[in-house]
């Protein structure tokens, strides 16, 4: 992951370490989310609670 920190003039600096820093990609987020039907079957088939993390 690429993460970044913001320097004493407020500009990002990209860096690959993990310290003092904040992650640069956002998370992928769907708002048509086709396989959820099937997410939710398996989850009761299994005994999973549906928003189990």
């Amino acid at each position: 992951m690429i993460y970044y920190r913001l320097d004493e003039n407020g500009k990002k600096i990209y860096t690959l370490s993990q310290e003092n820093t904040t992650v640069a990609v956002p998370a992928k987020f769907s708002v048509e989310d086709k396989n959820s039907v099937y997410r939710i079957k398996i989850k009761r088939r299994f005994g999973i609670p549906p928003f189990d993390e």
